[in-house]
């Protein structure tokens, strides 16, 4: 009687048709992924992120080099450029001289809940297009360079195997919420979340919102960074004539310590920081001003023309 009803629970909570479903999601992504080639180190897996030809995969499929070659479903073959690359997050984005392309849906990451169903599409072995199925096992988070802190990671069930990586993992809508990047003590799965590939882009391609400063590495007084618990900070040089930071009232002299609670003490990690954002919002900026530490509220801007504005 018991299996009965957990029977019946389960036929309310899933459709009827799930095996249709599964299988048209699938059909529907197959086209945006593609299999990476580079040289020597064999080929690996990638989504095409954009429609005007920019494609992303891990970091460790292209290592080192400036280009690679891209196989699309329907077998065309095209030259690819390195645009970015971060290795401490283990993604690359490329670019391939084409427009139109099937680009994959980019589902919400940050929403993303252990038990969540998910799928992998990628060329295991070279073997092109397998999809493999499981759930979201865990959700957890990475020391990383650009952040002195934490990125997220998706864990999950779904089986990898080598080319997998730089594919695409899904969830049941058929939206990208992670790229898959390695295999976890033999049986889980690592994925790197979509909104972190994200920011990755939008910092490669300078479009992240900006305070309109320039900044150097400064060391901090003994007393503040024992206090903020870091030895550096940003020391703003230049503003910007009406930027975010002077309309803020942000000063030559001023010292960036955290963006929206973000600890920033290079100016890589400020754009990954402003990354996080979109134009018009609102920050908390906290700096050290005359000895003192302060809060200053500041609503992003769109980015800056000049390259040494932040």
């Amino acid at each position: 009687m018991f299996a009965e009803v957990e029977d019946t629970a389960v036929e309310a909570r899933l459709p009827a048709n799930i095996a249709d479903e599964l299988a048209e999601l699938v059909a529907e992504v197959k086209d945006s992924v593609v299999q990476v080639r580079s040289g020597a180190r064999g080929s690996g897996s990638g989504i095409v992120w954009r429609a005007d030809g920019i494609i992303m995969t891990n970091h460790h499929v292209v290592a080192n080099r400036e280009h690679a070659t891209v196989l699309f479903s329907d077998d065309r073959e095209l030259r690819a450029t390195v645009i970015a690359r971060d290795p401490m997050l283990d993604l690359a984005a490329l670019k391939v001289d084409a427009i139109g392309l099937a680009a994959a849906p980019v589902g919400a990451s940050e929403a993303v809940r252990v038990g969540q169903l998910a799928l992998a599409i990628g060329n295991p072995w070279g073997r092109r297009g397998v999809v493999t199925a499981g759930i979201i096992s865990g959700v957890g988070a990475i020391e990383t360079g650009w952040r002195h802190s934490k990125a997220e990671y998706l864990r999950s069930d779904v089986q990898l195997a080598p080319g997998n990586s730089g594919g695409p993992l899904l969830d049941a809508r058929g939206c990208v919420i992670g790229i898959n990047a390695m295999i976890f003590g033999g049986d889980l799965s690592v994925a790197i979340p979509s909104h972190i590939a994200t920011q990755f882009l939008a910092v490669a391609e300078g479009q992240q919102p900006v305070l309109g400063v320039a900044v150097q590495p400064v060391e901090l007084p003994e007393a503040i960074g024992t206090a903020v618990r870091r030895e550096l900070g940003l020391l703003v040089v230049a503003v910007q004539d009406d930027s975010a930071a002077a309309r803020s009232g942000l000063y030559i002299g001023d010292v960036l310590l955290d963006i929206a609670h973000t600890a920033v003490d290079d100016a890589h990690i400020l754009k990954y920081a402003l990354a996080q954002h979109s134009v018009g919002d609102r920050i908390a900026v906290r700096v050290l001003r005359g000895g003192e530490l302060r809060t200053v509220d500041v609503a992003l801007d769109a980015p800056a023309s000049v390259q040494a504005a932040a």
